[in-house]
């Protein structure tokens, strides 16, 4: 998904979550999120998508490609302990933002995994919700 958030702006908060048609988080299980990066407009998908895969450098090795992360989550979701689905919901300390120098994109893997009593909704989505940090104050 590209152009997520805009080059310039300060993002204050995020959340990154699969959710219901209600609007309801959903957890690991039924649905765990592999990974989800945020990343720079230089993007590998951009790449790949010029280049072909796999990409590789002058000499013909496979070329370790490390784009500009901003946010990343990996490995699902929080435990009950640390805060559950609502860790996906993170945000900086007050005063405090990720400024984006430019566009930003999201990749995402979703991977399917029921347990006995909780089943993958028939139908969800993706959110991805970005809060803009406020205007400096007047001096």
């Amino acid at each position: 998904m590209e152009n997520v958030v805009a080059a310039g702006e300060c993002v204050a908060a995020s959340l990154l979550s699969p959710v219901t048609e209600a609007g309801e988080l959903v957890g690991e299980p039924p649905i765990g999120v592999h990974h989800v990066h945020v990343l720079s407009h230089t993007s590998i998908m951009q790449d790949v998508k010029a280049w072909g895969f796999p990409l590789l450098d002058r000499h013909g090795r496979r070329f370790h490609y490390h784009p500009q992360w901003a946010d990343h989550r990996h490995g699902g979701q929080c435990d009950a302990a640390r805060g559950g689905v609502a860790c996906m919901n993170r945000s900086y300390p007050a005063g405090y933002g990720q400024r984006y120098t430019e566009a930003a994109h999201v990749d995402l893997e979703l991977v399917e995994a029921p347990a006995e009593s909780l089943q993958v909704p028939p139908r969800f989505w993706w959110e991805m919700s970005f809060q803009a940090c406020p205007p400096p104050a007047a001096a």
